[in-house]
């Protein structure tokens, strides 16, 4: 059990891309319920799993490599209807323009792994500038 200072959140897809798996449908409701429970602080909003064999795909697709933000839209819907928690919101982020339009958005946390795995000096650069 943790105190109210611990901070504690939860990952969730939001949809899982695959046969059998959540849809953002029943996303949404799970991330209702966990925001009506209040017991968390935030909920982190991704999506697709390791199962998904595109995850594995080492070729990205040029679309993918345009488009930021893969699950801003459905970030969208959801946050409309929080009251107690914040969202996280990870998948695509790679611009300091897009992190600040989706924080615009009412998104609150922005979360970013791929690039440290690929340039781990990522937020230096960005900070600096030689990163747009």
């Amino acid at each position: 059990v943790c105190g109210k200072e611990f901070i504690l959140g939860v990952k969730i897809n939001s949809a899982d891309f695959q046969q059998g798996g959540f849809s953002e449908e029943e996303s949404a409701q799970i991330i209702k319920s966990l925001d009506e429970a209040q017991q968390l602080d935030f909920v982190e909003v991704s999506g697709g799993t390791l199962e998904n064999p595109k995850a594995k795909s080492p070729v990205i697709r040029e679309s993918t490599q345009k488009r930021e933000g893969f699950f801003l839209e459905f970030a969208q819907k959801v946050i409309k209807e929080l009251k107690h928690v914040h969202l996280m919101l990870t998948g695509g982020l790679r611009s300091i323009d897009c992190m600040n339009a989706t924080l615009q958005e009412g998104v609150s946390l922005i979360g970013v792994a791929r690039p440290f795995a690929y340039q781990p000096d990522w937020p230096n650069q960005m900070l600096s500038g030689k990163i747009e």
